[in-house]
């Protein structure tokens, strides 16, 4: 299974030219140096395929809690059925900070950042 953390630097091993240029038109960033990103402007929803059956693996895109940080695996999210996952922001709030009282102004200040 290939783990992705939207937002953050990535290595696939070689893919060949065509496939490359693909990963590049769905959005996905590259730097010699330091490797593949998934951001906000990736198309997840075509990504996720085509990067399972190119690699042979299955690809889930993990977002990042904008408060503490850990992984949010969207597939479990009790929020999915409203959230446009594919399409939402790259910071989340995980199911403990969202219980707080003050994660709301905890993360508004996260994208004011």
């Amino acid at each position: 299974m290939m783990e992705i953390i939207e937002g953050k630097w990535f290595r696939l091993p070689l893919l060949g030219t065509d496939n490359f240029r693909t990963l590049m038109s769905l959005g996905v960033k590259y730097d010699k140096s330091k490797g593949m990103l998934v951001d906000e402007g990736t198309n997840k929803s075509l990504l996720i395929p085509f990067l399972s059956e190119v690699i042979k693996q299955d690809v889930i895109i993990y977002k990042v809690c904008a408060i503490c940080e850990t992984n949010i695996d969207c597939r479990i999210c009790e929020y999915s059925s409203e959230c446009d996952y594919h399409n939402s922001s790259s910071l989340c709030m995980c199911n403990n900070c969202l219980g707080r009282e003050e994660s709301y102004a905890f993360y508004i200040a996260s994208q004011i950042e």
